[in-house]
């Protein structure tokens, strides 16, 4: 912490110090007419709080029909038709050794399923297979669209496509068309970040196990290719709020005994440097040094930051947000409920949301809740000391719900749906919306 010391230096004081005039320096008040100023630094103190410091209030939640505080922006998609692609491995020779190489197909033992299996795949062989968007992210106001090419193992033939959406133009940027049997590219971990494709990606034995991976980074312009991480084990990659990368080394995957060994990317400086991000929340627009954690011996959650540590009294949660002024967290289980620590007032706001409002990010001075069931879903901006819930959309089906670059997104849906039986169901989904949040003036 810093603070300033104001020091008047005055001639009368000076003549009691017992200096003659001609042997006493110079001094800037004695030139300027004005105070000294000097600059002490006092050093953090590290701050330790429990949950029983604060006040604890209970606000329930107030569906209200004013005007909200934040603005719901739509970028409505221009017609978007990817084309049809044949997969490279569909056009070999024996491109069923692809499927018989699978750990599900070597594991049938009924010799008739495995017949119809192989009359099913060759029929389609030669099929062009129309390409589906299965993830899209946004990086300035540009958005990326990843699109599969490949239905049924979903690695060997995909595409990025960027959207301008200033123009509304779209292109292809990127394409992938793979022959490797035991490759791993995984297209739904692509992530971009300052128009660089950053791509996981790797080799593994006849057995599935991985013999090696890494971190593709792409320069969508030029095109030019650089490994940034390389490892032996499965990896994940996650874009976070500040537009940073999330790298996750899995180790024993698939087995009880697995572990996460997690490492930050900064896209800006090109480096690496591993983290502690127990419990980390993906939707959370903190830095990586904050984590909740639990003690030894202890059941309950502490949120640890570089200037303080919260002994939250609660077992198992999501941090939304913290900072010097509030911490923010979401339980949600069988009852969702959302916490906030109010440093500033010392209270402790509580507030019981619905069974299914699962989903949560911080967004200025509130917080954006959805519903975790992504079908016919609403959305509202809550304010938690006052217990006001602000509608934000109705009734929708989205996807992509994410924290990234001091806003909140999502993206909207349009379903077709059909009855049979009296049962009305979903037949197919498209995008149709990329929406997210921006502050009033």
């Amino acid at each position: 912490m810093k603070y300033t010391k104001i020091i008047a230096v005055l001639s009368a004081l000076t003549l009691l110090s017992g200096c003659s005039e001609k042997e006493k320096p110079e001094s800037s008040s004695e030139i300027t007419g004005e105070p000294v100023v000097e600059d002490v630094t006092e050093e953090n103190v590290y701050k330790t709080y429990n949950c029983d410091d604060f006040k604890k209030i209970d606000v329930p939640w107030n569906e209200t029909d004013s005007e909200p505080p934040v603005e719901l922006k739509r970028y409505v998609f221009p017609e978007l038709d990817f084309g049809e692609k044949i997969s490279a491995y569909m056009k070999t020779d024996d491109p069923f050794r692809y499927y018989a190489n699978d750990s599900y197909y070597n594991s049938l033992t009924d010799e008739n399923v495995k017949k119809q299996i192989y009359e099913d795949f060759m029929a389609n062989v030669d099929i062009p297979q129309k390409g589906v968007a299965e993830k899209i992210q946004r990086d300035g106001n540009k958005l990326y669209v990843t699109v599969n090419y490949d239905r049924i193992f979903n690695v060997y033939e995909w595409s990025m496509y960027c959207i301008d959406m200033d123009t509304d133009k779209v292109s292809e940027v990127y394409t992938y068309s793979g022959l490797e049997e035991q490759g791993m590219f995984w297209f739904w971990d692509a992530a971009v970040a300052d128009n660089v494709l950053y791509i996981p990606n790797g080799q593994r034995d006849e057995n599935g196990n991985v013999i090696q991976s890494c971190i593709t980074a792409i320069d969508l312009d030029t095109k030019e290719e650089n490994v940034i991480f390389e490892s032996s084990t499965d990896l994940s990659l996650y874009k976070l709020p500040d537009g940073n990368l999330l790298i996750s080394e899995v180790s024993d995957s698939g087995t009880d005994n697995f572990s996460y060994n997690r490492l930050e990317y900064d896209t800006k400086a090109k480096k690496i440097t591993e983290k502690d991000m127990s419990n980390f929340s993906y939707n959370s627009p903190v830095d990586t040094e904050t984590y909740l954690e639990k003690p030894e011996n202890s059941r309950k959650l502490d949120l640890v930051t570089e200037n303080y540590r919260l002994s939250t009294g609660i077992t198992a949660a999501e941090l939304l947000f913290a900072d010097e002024n509030r911490v923010v967290l979401l339980i949600a289980s069988d009852k969702n409920i959302l916490h906030t620590f109010d440093f500033t007032k010392m209270e402790h706001y509580v507030t019981e949301l619905n069974s299914n409002m699962g989903i949560g990010a911080s967004f200025g001075e509130g917080i954006v809740l959805a519903n975790s069931y992504i079908n016919d879903a609403d959305v509202y901006y809550f304010i938690p000391d006052l217990g006001l819930a602000f509608t934000i959309a109705e009734n929708i089906h989205y996807e992509n719900f994410s924290a990234y670059n001091d806003t909140v997104s999502f993206t909207e849906m349009t379903d077709e749906k059909t009855k049979e039986n009296g049962i009305e169901y979903t037949v197919s989904s498209e995008y149709s919306a990329f929406c997210w949040l921006e502050r009033k003036d």
